[in-house]
């Protein structure tokens, strides 16, 4: 058994693939296996895969038709024998110590999932222009000092970490024991991206014993084109952000917390909406708006549409932001107003 399976989905990146599967095989720990997913690439990154596994035993290559990164892991998990599992993106890069620094502090301390951060780098050209938003990546990589080092159960370390602002939902950047992923269900959102808002949370809620670590480990690019940098479909951001409340929502052990404004899941959830109408909803027509709602609702399930309905729509009238509140604010904001439309239980309301 290797000490840790690491799965790569790829997805034409031809001109960072090479970088990144070097950083893995350079890794000090050696007893690690690649599991490479093209993900219906149409350059020449799945030659460039072929290549690495003809020359290195522990690169395998696995084909899949298009389906965004979460399908891709999925087949990678499938074949993963290894203790841990580790999700890298196929354009950013690992310190080469990483993995043998991360799996003695999970075996010395008998975790689940340990939590880390990332430096963050510029693709050459992309820089121009940009300083503000470099600097906008490394405020957002910061890591709370007073949560870092402590073991805690995965959801102790998501509440604390969004009580900080430090909580990220990226795969790369957190080692999971695979009997975490393995052993338990997590349901599967029809969305090509945004799903690790969905992976994540319920990740930590299997985790019994989670630690955060204020390292810099993964080191992500920013370029043009990548999900991370680009502003991509409004609808289609839209629709997944839709699918992935839905799929929270009707995770079980969650569902107690539905109606408490006070809890972190529900603060999480708020986020997401807030995120769906800051970031996408307005750009599209009320009339785009509804023809997605109706495609997701269609496949939810009755008693979570009030929840989907308000917490969008809630969110994109304007209801919880004004200017001069802080994000944090208006997220609490939102969910009060969600939880008193819920309590009135008049069906008409739900997307006024």
């Amino acid at each position: 058994m290797p000490k840790v399976s690491v799965i790569i989905p790829v997805y034409n990146v031809e001109k960072y693939l090479g970088e990144c599967l070097d950083s893995i095989l350079g890794q000090t720990l050696k007893d690690i296996e690649v599991l490479c997913v093209d993900d219906g690439s149409t350059d020449d990154s799945a030659k460039i895969l072929a290549d690495y596994a003809a020359r290195d035993a522990r690169v395998k290559v696995f084909a899949s038709p298009h389906a965004g990164a979460f399908r891709a892991r999925e087949v990678g998990v499938k074949a993963a024998t290894g203790e841990y599992a580790y999700f890298m993106d196929a354009d950013d890069r690992l310190n080469s110590v990483a993995f043998e620094e991360l799996c003695a502090l999970s075996d010395r301390e008998n975790l689940d999932q340990v939590v880390f951060t990332s430096a963050v780098v510029f693709d050459k050209g992309y820089a121009k222009g940009r300083k503000g938003m470099m600097k906008a990546f490394e405020r957002y990589y910061s890591m709370a000092p007073s949560v870092c080092e402590k073991v805690m159960s995965g959801m102790e370390l998501m509440s604390a970490l969004q009580e900080h602002n430090s909580f990220h939902v990226s795969p790369p950047l957190r080692l999971i024991r695979m009997s975490v992923i393995r052993d338990n269900e997590y349901g599967f959102p029809d969305a090509t991206s945004r799903a690790d808002n969905y992976f994540t949370p319920i990740s930590l809620y299997y985790s019994r014993r989670a630690m955060a670590l204020d390292r810099k480990y993964y080191i992500r690019r920013l370029r043009a084109g990548s999900i991370t940098t680009a502003a991509g479909a409004p609808e289609r951001h839209f629709r997944n952000v839709l699918v992935v409340i839905a799929a929270l929502c009707e995770f079980k052990p969650f569902a107690a917390e539905l109606l408490d404004a006070n809890s972190q899941f529900s603060h999480f959830i708020a986020k997401l909406a807030y995120a769906a109408c800051k970031n996408w909803a307005w750009e599209l027509s009320g009339e785009t708006r509804l023809r997605i709602l109706g495609e997701v609702l269609s496949s939810t399930a009755p008693s979570l549409r009030p929840m989907l309905l308000n917490a969008v729509f809630l969110a994109a009238k304007g209801l919880s932001y004004r200017p001069g509140r802080s994000i944090r604010s208006s997220v609490k904001n939102i969910f009060r107003r969600i939880v008193a439309r819920l309590t009135r239980k008049r069906e008409k309301d739900w997307w006024i």
